[in-house]
């Protein structure tokens, strides 16, 4: 017959400090990326205000 391997991660070689760096650097990625498009969303949404407001203007004379 052959062999069987078990697994058991408490004897792994897994580097914890390694995967706690990169889950923080992958939340440091997202809050980033989340940042970004809310900055461009306010962006747009401020410029569309100044636009609508700039197009009516003519209405108050």
């Amino acid at each position: 017959m052959g062999k069987t391997f078990s697994y058991d991660a408490f004897n792994d070689d897994f580097d914890h400090d390694y995967a706690k760096e990169h889950h923080r650097n992958n939340q440091n990625s997202h809050k980033r990326q989340v940042k970004r498009k809310l900055d461009d969303y306010l962006e747009q949404r401020q410029l569309r205000k100044h636009l609508g407001e700039d197009d009516f203007s003519y209405r108050d004379h």
